[in-house]
């Protein structure tokens, strides 16, 4: 090291001139055989540093351009994410639009048939009045008739009279006609009331459904999406699309999930889906001893039914009419078809 101090306090321009230009040396150092080993000694260090720097420069050569591909692909995702939200509302936006068109239409359609009952109601009514009316004026014509013979004094002519008087019981009269509704509003009213019920129930319940499978967490129970063929990171040796798992954890883009068939599996989170329980047909009814034509009721300890109470209390016992995983649907004496969660549900012996 003492040598190498000593030979950097020697004039060196560059690697390139040291076979070109003479060693100075000042009085006091090393020279000759020396001041030779020192100055190769000195070039061989030089020489190792600037490879080193060169490597070193291609390390962070090839680390920068990673990261401008990293930086370019964000960018790419960014932008087609960017696109698929705006082609996601856009066809949220139709979809929705062409719901509202469909259910005005729909709205419209009952509104004419409300108006032309109430047309051929109100045309009905008109002949009735006519009819009554006519008959009405028929019996006072009569009842004049009966007053006029009462008032006269002839009793010889009273007596002739008499006899072709019209009685009440053989009067002729027009056939009366019925004038009971052919629809009952009421009946429609409440109709209406259950559809607009079961409605927004479908429309809450298949919107949760949607989310719920792009919301992805940890404890989530979740399976391969039926439209990947083949997952990025490979299906392992038993996985495949029937396979549940449960979500152990979410990184970024890709998620653990521990499946009973195989732990740890890894995957892409948009390969993913959630299993909701309107997805899960494994948990059926009939495991629950309730089918369908049994007499149920909600069970004492659900406070509010997931699908809403509607009509329904606790009190209320109706018969399933239907069967659907999860979900059942019920008739009510005070609510027909009402839908609610098998697991809130008990039978009634």
């Amino acid at each position: 090291m003492v040598l190498l101090r000593e030979v950097l306090k020697m004039s060196v321009k560059t690697s390139a001139s040291w076979s070109a230009h003479p060693l100075n040396t000042l009085p006091g150092m090393l020279s000759g055989p020396a001041a030779f080993r020192g100055l190769t000694l000195f070039r061989v260090f030089l020489t190792s540093a600037v490879v080193t720097l060169q490597a070193n420069k291609l390390k962070f050569v090839e680390k920068r351009k990673e990261k401008e591909k990293q930086l370019q692909e964000l960018r790419e995702a960014t932008e087609a994410h960017a696109q698929s939200t705006q082609q996601s509302v856009e066809d949220t936006e139709l979809a929705f639009s062409s719901l509202i068109t469909s259910l005005e239409k729909s709205f419209s359609e009952v509104i004419e048939k409300i108006r032309a009952q109430e047309e051929s109601y109100t045309d009905r009514s008109a002949d009735l009045q006519e009819q009554l009316e006519l008959e009405i004026a028929m019996l006072m014509g009569q009842e004049d008739v009966i007053d006029k013979l009462l008032q006269t004094e002839d009793n010889v002519y009273f007596l002739q009279s008499f006899e072709s008087m019209p009685s009440p019981s053989g009067a002729e009269e027009l056939p009366c006609q019925s004038l009971e509704p052919v629809v009952s509003f009421s009946d429609m009213s409440n109709k209406v009331s259950e559809f607009k019920t079961k409605l927004e129930i479908f429309c809450k319940q298949e919107l949760d459904n949607i989310f719920a499978k792009f919301l992805i967490k940890v404890g989530d129970r979740v399976r391969v999406k039926s439209s990947v063929t083949t997952p990025k990171f490979n299906w392992g040796c038993t996985v495949t699309h029937k396979s549940v798992g449960v979500v152990k954890s979410v990184n970024d883009e890709t998620v653990i999930v521990n499946f009973p068939e195989h732990k740890n599996w890894k995957g892409l989170l948009s390969e993913m889906e959630r299993v909701t329980a309107a997805d899960d047909s494994g948990i059926s009814a009939q495991q629950r001893n309730i089918k369908v034509g049994d007499r149920v009721r909600v069970k004492p300890s659900v406070n509010n039914p997931k699908r809403s109470w509607g009509r329904v209390n606790h009190q209320s016992v109706g018969v399933v009419k239907s069967l659907a995983g999860e979900e059942m649907t019920v008739d009510f004496p005070e609510h027909s078809g009402w839908i609610g969660v098998v697991s809130e549900m008990e039978i009634v012996s």
